[in-house]
């Protein structure tokens, strides 16, 4: 994924190692090392400045500048007891990190207390599976998080308490979103349905038959992948289908709005990414030369740039306007 600024990019892989990139070179500006284990999830903070990456052990924090870590914070790993980090993520500011793992337990984390990384802000207990992810609200006041108890749930992050239970999938919720004006939050289960949901009430607005979604930048809408090898846009209000993306040869694995949501990338089992039209469903490029399944794509803050990861070992940047 491209950094706020499109500056640089930072992508995971299975060797344990985030690697940051400068996004107009292409040079490498460093490997994160420091997690326990396969590290499969790295992410900027929303002003650019840091990176967290999770792992098996521990969730880490990073300068996005340098790549000197800053603080390492999960489970009791600090005690000795490795509970798996399924999830980590920052706060808008960065100032805080929630961590989702198998000890069915979310923590937050003050990055200031640099060093201290042990000791927790808050804390919520009440899942009966283990957590798959915890994600902030926009404002950082509440956390969502997913379970393999078939549930997700809404904290109040200063406090940890629990405010609201999301039920009605049928196998383990292994992510939950909010809306980028939090006023809805999409969940994804292993029972092959994303759900969606008022995040003030919690009522259910609609249950769609796909895999993945993501928002849309202004909340309205979502865009979703699935096996049956279309993406979809729907309303986020209503969850009525409002367009069908028809092009590729198997599967969707990801899919996400461009910065101004004129636009949808997919990412496919085939090899491709496409970059389609959000209102007509017209294909705009076809990006081709993967040589396997390319796991996620991703628009550059400018939406002139996207960057795919694939299965073949590299990642790819693509310029919309010479597709």
């Amino acid at each position: 994924m491209f950094s706020p600024d499109g500056k640089r990019i930072i992508t995971d892989c299975k060797d344990h190692v985030a690697y940051l990139w400068d996004a107009t070179t292409y040079a490498q500006i460093a490997k994160l090392r420091g997690n326990v284990g396969y590290a499969p999830s790295a992410a900027f903070s929303s002003d650019g400045t840091r990176v967290v990456t999770h792992s098996l052990g521990k969730a880490c924090v990073w300068d996005a500048l340098t790549g000197e870590i800053i603080d390492t914070f999960g489970g009791n790993v600090f005690k000795g007891d490795y509970h798996y980090v399924w999830s980590a993520a920052l706060s808008s500011d960065g100032a805080y990190v929630a961590t989702a793992s198998t000890e069915k337990v979310a923590r937050v984390w003050n990055v200031a207390t640099r060093g201290h990384g042990d000791a927790h802000v808050a804390e919520m207990v009440g899942h009966k599976g283990e957590l798959r992810s915890s994600v902030f609200s926009g404002d950082g006041t509440r956390i969502v998080t997913a379970s393999e108890d078939k549930t997700a749930r809404i904290w109040d992050t200063a406090s940890g308490k629990q405010i609201d239970v999301l039920r009605g999938h049928e196998d383990l919720v292994w992510n939950a979103i909010f809306s980028p004006d939090s006023a809805r939050i999409a969940t994804t289960s292993f029972d092959d349905t994303v759900r969606l949901w008022n995040a003030a009430t919690g009522k259910l607005i609609a249950v769609l038959p796909v895999q993945n979604v993501e928002f849309s930048p202004d909340g309205n809408r979502v865009v979703t992948g699935s096996r049956d090898k279309t993406a979809c846009v729907w309303n986020a209000a209503t969850g009525a289908k409002l367009v069908v993306l028809r092009g590729h040869q198997d599967g969707v694995t990801s899919s996400a709005f461009s910065p101004d949501g004129s636009r949808v990338v997919t990412a496919s089992r085939d090899g491709t990414a496409c970059v389609w039209n959000a209102s007509t469903g017209a294909q705009i490029a076809a990006l081709n030369g993967h040589e396997g399944v390319v796991q996620s794509a991703a628009f550059s803050p400018d939406g002139r740039r996207v960057v795919t990861a694939s299965e073949d070992k590299t990642a790819r940047v693509w310029r919309i306007d010479e597709a």
